[in-house]
């Protein structure tokens, strides 16, 4: 996904997030943990790679969080904001605020440029449900509910991503599709405006699209 030697910086991810079912936390305040759908969850933020690697993950926050808000303090932003020039950056979808290391899809295109960009953002950011979809095939219990204290259940969490990795590594194939009847459990979020990653966003269109 990195182009060597690229004269400009090109995407190193795709990023999402993901509702984990839990049942309800015992903790101080368990209604955080209640997602837009109404169920218990932690909703953890994957970063993907060409090869449905996981290349990070943040796996803490409440189900009532915005991915945006994730993003915003994860390890990867503040890395991202320094070094986004040498590094690149990530390809999200419209719950992620437009930035000059975040790329999301262009909101009402009026131009066939902008829906060409649309159309391959569209393509390539699939990859990372794709990848959501073969963790949670390889681990049910992160698609039907986890019973565990908090604690634990975040490390099981973690767990199964580095296992998932080393299955990744080792070519494990992946159970198939039908196995686990899984459903898109992504929280609908409101986008958050940034006028100079919007700007930059019209000058990658306008160099690869026009």
């Amino acid at each position: 996904m990195v182009r060597t030697g690229a004269l400009e910086p090109s995407p190193i991810g795709l990023i999402d997030g993901t509702h984990i079912p839990i049942s309800k936390p015992r903790v101080e305040q368990p209604e955080l943990y209640r997602n837009g759908k109404t169920y218990f969850s932690v909703n953890v933020q994957v970063v993907s790679g060409p090869d449905d690697e996981l290349f990070d993950i943040v796996c803490r926050w409440p189900g009532s969080t915005h991915d945006s808000r994730i993003f915003d303090c994860s390890g990867i932003r503040v890395l991202l904001e320094r070094e986004h020039d040498r590094l690149g950056w990530l390809l999200a979808d419209a719950g992620y605020a437009q930035r000059e290391y975040i790329f999301t899809p262009v909101n009402n295109p009026t131009t066939e440029a902008e829906r060409r960009y649309n159309r391959a953002h569209r393509v390539t950011h699939s990859g990372v449900e794709r990848t959501i979809g073969r963790l949670k095939r390889r681990f049910p219990c992160l698609y039907y509910e986890l019973h565990n204290s908090l604690q634990n259940t975040l490390r099981i969490i973690t767990a199964c991503a580095v296992l998932y990795n080393i299955g990744i590594g080792a070519a494990d194939p992946a159970p198939d599709e039908d196995e686990v009847d899984l459903e898109h459990l992504d929280v609908p979020e409101r986008p958050i405006r940034q006028e100079t990653g919007a700007a930059k966003r019209r000058q990658f269109i306008q160099r690869h699209f026009m």
